[in-house]
């Protein structure tokens, strides 16, 4: 609490619209979306629930696998979930997570699962719906935008193709 007050204290008093934290606003689309068997269907579609409880167990595990562009499940086999990296040095990483990974996908979804990690750097083409946004639609301004704009700060455009 005393954390969250010293934030709030910190725009210098000004009133600020809290900012969601949580789910995005689209969902993550992983790269091979719809390709997939229904045992990674069933773990993608608990995957948030299974974040949550790695982050209640371990919270640099639940760090590591936050982020579903970085961490995502890819593919499930004979009991075992394939969970993809983007980075190689988080596989890794992601290796000494693996009983706690596993330890939260068996909470979650009821039954035991092997966790071992597989470099998967298509992730990073990954996107969410709000990427995928229709043509004529202004794109979402990020928070942080916003908060230097009522603090004074003035847009800037980028120069057009035709160099104005």
């Amino acid at each position: 609490a005393a954390r969250s007050a010293a934030r709030s204290t910190s725009t210098g008093g000004a009133a600020s619209t809290p900012v969601e934290q949580g789910a995005p606003a689209e969902p993550f689309a992983p790269p091979d979306a719809g390709d997939v068997s229904d045992e990674v269907t069933q773990v993608r579609d608990r995957w948030e629930e299974i974040v949550a409880a790695v982050r209640r167990i371990d919270r640099p595990a639940g760090a590591l696998i936050n982020d579903p562009s970085l961490a995502f499940p890819k593919e499930v086999a004979g009991g075992v979930l394939h969970l993809g990296f983007r980075f190689p040095a988080h596989v890794d990483r992601g290796l000494r997570f693996a009983d706690i990974i596993a330890k939260a996908v068996a909470e979650v979804l009821g039954s035991p699962m092997q966790v071992v990690g597989v470099h998967w750097p298509e992730l990073e083409h990954a996107g969410t719906g709000a990427r995928k946004r229709s043509p004529g639609a202004a794109p979402k301004t990020s928070h942080l935008v916003e908060e230097a704009l009522k603090h004074g700060a003035q847009p800037i455009t980028a120069p057009t193709e035709g160099g104005e």
